[in-house]
């Protein structure tokens, strides 16, 4: 089974949303907290504003896609095997700091049949 965290960051730092360099080291270092292996990195900026940064791992892959005029990132954590994504996501929102986040987790996989497609509201899940 494999877990996708995806999360939607609100009212960010503008200045942190334009930074290439702070959201792809914030993904690496959001890494280490899946025990994963990193194979290859893109990141991108985008005029005006706004980033990109996709970091392929050997487990899946870990992204970022900020819109800075919105003060809005939305972040995908997608790994497999019995890794969780929960410390990853929150190191990400201590990072990026948001007013307001939401998060969910979507248990994908062979294991998982028609009807049995489970999602998880982040708040669903104990933080301890």
């Amino acid at each position: 089974m494999s877990e996708h965290l995806i999360a939607d960051f609100y009212g960010c730092e503008t200045e942190k949303l334009c930074d290439a360099q702070f959201i792809e080291t914030t993904l690496v270092r959001a890494v280490e907290f899946l025990g994963a292996t990193i194979l290859e990195k893109c990141t991108r900026n985008y005029s005006p504003k706004g980033v990109t940064a996709v970091l392929v791992l050997a487990e899946s892959h870990i992204s970022a896609h900020t819109w800075p005029e919105r003060g809005y990132a939305a972040l995908d954590i997608y790994t497999c095997g019995d890794r969780t994504t929960k410390q990853a996501y929150e190191f990400l929102e201590t990072a990026f700091h948001p007013q307001q986040s939401r998060a969910m987790i979507v248990n994908r996989g062979p294991e998982i049949r028609d009807g049995d497609f489970e999602v998880m509201e982040l708040d669903q899940i104990s933080r301890g």
